[in-house]
């Protein structure tokens, strides 16, 4: 028997009262390694590899497995956060797509080294949004700039807990009481640390948070293409964060690409934006399972990248800016809308999960029925 929490790992014998709990103290998204276990698990379910050479393959997966360097991971945070600041503020200023990417590298930066030499949980996000708010007011004043409010969204959107939020809310709708709440909570803290931290260097700074815009302004084969190549390039950018593995990387980026696309076309025909999170949602599950399939992956690997320009991470940072700015009545709107998204969401990737459970019980049927023949 084995159960698992955020923070602890239990592992147990059927008929035997003895209990073994293992404590998680660092958590990390590394989806090479989840390919390799696996791939590994695969093989001692075939009974290819025996008990001894599982634990062997195990310890070296802990010990070797490669990853991203540390200068890609950055380089790829700036291109997401560029890119996801356009697809998800709707506006395109060359200075400030050029700014952003320092923005982002910045809060990543400032992030990784914060948790380095520190074991301070959420000390991390306070620091990063600090530097990322410093950086937008700096560009502003040296007139390099003129959206502060877009430099700091751009920045700060690796670090908004978008993602957390709607696996909260997907365990929850699957029954994992423990596990969802203790991640929704772990989302909210890490939100009111960014929104602190920004609020802060604001405050001190004299400068007020103004309108975001949402609009993007451009002819509609321009805005076709920028959403197809920056949806493209964002869900890769986040995929090399995570360490996908490199050749599921262009996989990744069009799943992520057809999702948004999805929302995109939905939101601009009349459908409703709920209608249309919960489409893009369910592309990106069917996608991933066919890809899972295909590539003989865990379907993890494809839909964590791609569900990554949906989330509503703007509509989150705009709920933190208001509590910052005591605009309670507001921020408790904006904080519901968020929820209702993410609600969307992950009832589309629950809609895509029963889709390929069906699937996968009618070729079963057939493959016995034609076996038995």
């Amino acid at each position: 028997m084995f159960f698992s929490t955020p923070t602890g790992l239990f592992v147990g014998v059927n008929h035997h009262p003895i209990v073994q709990l293992t404590q998680v103290y660092v958590r990390t998204i590394n989806l090479e390694k989840v390919h390799r276990v696996n791939r590994l698990s695969r093989e001692f379910g075939a009974r290819k590899i025996t008990l001894h050479e599982l634990h062997q393959g195990l310890h070296e997966i802990h010990e070797n497995t490669p990853s991203f360097s540390h200068y890609l991971k950055v380089l790829s945070t700036a291109l997401l956060s560029a890119t996801l600041m356009v697809l998800s503020v709707g506006q395109f200023n060359l200075a400030e797509f050029c700014l952003v990417p320092i923005a982002g590298m910045l809060a990543y930066s400032a992030n990784n080294l914060v948790n380095r030499y520190t074991n301070i949980k959420f000390l991390s996000q306070v620091i990063a949004s600090m530097v990322v708010a410093a950086f937008a007011i700096l560009m502003v004043r040296l007139s390099l700039a003129q959206n502060m409010d877009a430099l700091i969204v751009g920045g700060v959107l690796p670090l908004v807990p978008g993602l957390a939020i709607m696996n909260s809310l997907r365990d929850l709708f699957a029954g994992h009481l423990l596990t969802g709440v203790a991640r929704g909570m772990e989302a909210l803290i890490t939100a009111a640390a960014i929104g602190g931290g920004v609020a802060t260097v604001l405050r001190f700074s004299g400068n007020n948070m103004g309108t975001l815009s949402t609009a993007l302004y451009l002819p509609f084969e321009q805005q076709v293409l920028i959403n197809i190549l920056f949806s493209f390039l964002g869900t890769v950018g986040f995929a090399v964060v995570v360490d996908v593995p490199a050749k599921a990387l262009p996989y990744c980026g069009f799943s992520g690409m057809l999702g948004w696309m999805v929302y995109w076309i939905g939101t601009n025909s009349g459908s409703g934006h709920m209608m249309a999170y919960l489409l893009g949602a369910f592309a990106v599950g069917i996608l991933s399972i066919v890809f899972a399939r295909t590539k003989k992956m865990p379907v993890i690997i494809f839909n964590i990248p791609a569900i990554v320009p949906l989330v509503p991470g703007v509509t989150a940072y705009q709920a933190i800016r208001q509590v910052a700015i005591g605009g309670i009545d507001e921020a408790i709107r904006l904080s519901f809308t968020v929820m209702i998204i993410t609600a969307a969401i992950a009832v589309g990737f629950m809609l895509s999960q029963v889709c390929g459970q069906l699937t996968s019980h009618i070729q079963h049927n057939y493959y016995e029925k034609k076996y038995k023949l």
